[in-house]
């Protein structure tokens, strides 16, 4: 079986991220998700979004986990009180299929990623902005994604 030379790449990129690389790796597909998640539901496609729907729950969940109150104190508090309420919203988008609970979820999540871009330096990885890791496409044209 031949490798997927996209998925290869994005596997050295995450490997070799730091950990601040990997939380702006994680908000740039987190938001990606998001925005597919409501493009599909304008389209119609109902598959699509609860699949990207799914896919920003998992970040949200692995975000989650991450956080560490001892050390990150109240920092780490209010990004969980955030993360929680996200994942609330996008449950309810899901459920209802409506686009106000993405919206806000999209509002609310925009200016932690922009904060977290602006944390690292330089896209951390030498120059290249970690999104455009996460923009890669298989030959056949389907996203390379680095949660499943």
């Amino acid at each position: 079986m031949m490798s997927n030379p996209y998925g290869d790449h994005l596997a050295e990129a995450v490997n070799s991220a730091s950990p601040l690389e990997l939380v702006v790796l994680l908000y740039s597909k987190l938001n990606g998700s998001v925005t597919a998640a409501r493009r599909c539901l304008a389209s119609g496609d109902i598959a699509g979004r609860a699949r990207h729907v799914s896919r920003a729950m998992e970040i949200l969940a692995e975000l989650s986990s991450a956080l560490d109150v001892g050390r990150g104190g109240d920092v780490a508090v209010n990004l969980a009180s955030i993360y929680a309420f996200a994942l609330v919203s996008l449950q309810e988008a899901n459920s209802t299929q409506s686009d106000g609970p993405l919206e806000v979820t999209e509002r609310v999540l925009a200016p932690l990623t922009e904060a977290w871009r602006e944390l690292c330096p330089e896209g951390c990885n030498g120059g290249a902005p970690p999104v455009e890791v996460l923009n890669l496409r298989s030959p056949e044209g389907a996203p390379v994604s680095c949660c499943g």
